[in-house]
């Protein structure tokens, strides 16, 4: 819980870096836990998939489960990218690789759609053991954060 968001908590070993919904990174915002970095990126969750993100600056000692923000980043719409990237006076693509876009949108704010977070190997690679425990209902991390040895749930 973030405040009185609801946010699924994901591990991923294929993502390189952590990502966010937008409504969890506006909670971690208003938390004062990140704040956005005005960069953009593509994120591939699959192959042939690249979707827009951008990059957010977490605050010192910011986590959420316990479990440190190292590269966090934010799940962005295309026009949100090109207007970044608009700010950088840099163009996001060339009209080649506009023939072969396909642009996916919604003009309806989705809120039922749950928050999420997807830690990925940023975080997940500093990890020796990644263990459920199922009849406590938790995961076990045991990772090297900053040298020193430390169990995660």
């Amino acid at each position: 819980m973030l405040g009185d968001l609801h946010v699924d908590i994901v591990f991923d070993f294929r993502s390189a870096q952590t990502m966010m919904s937008a409504r969890t990174a506006k909670a971690l915002q208003d938390a004062g836990l990140v704040r956005r970095a005005g960069s953009v990126g593509l994120w591939g969750p699959l192959p042939g998939v690249a979707l827009p993100f951008e990059r957010l600056a977490p605050a010192p000692g910011a986590s959420v489960a316990g479990l440190p923000l190292l590269q966090p980043a934010a799940r962005i719409s295309e026009a949100r990218a090109k207007e970044l990237d608009a700010q950088a006076k840099a163009g996001t693509s060339t009209p080649e690789d506009e023939l072969d876009t396909i642009t996916v949108s919604a003009d309806k704010k989705k809120d039922k759609r749950p928050a999420w977070l997807l830690f990925g190997a940023d975080l997940l690679d500093r990890c020796s053991r990644v263990e459920l425990d199922k009849p406590g209902r938790r995961w076990l991390l045991t990772c090297n954060l900053d040298g020193a040895q430390t169990a995660q749930r």
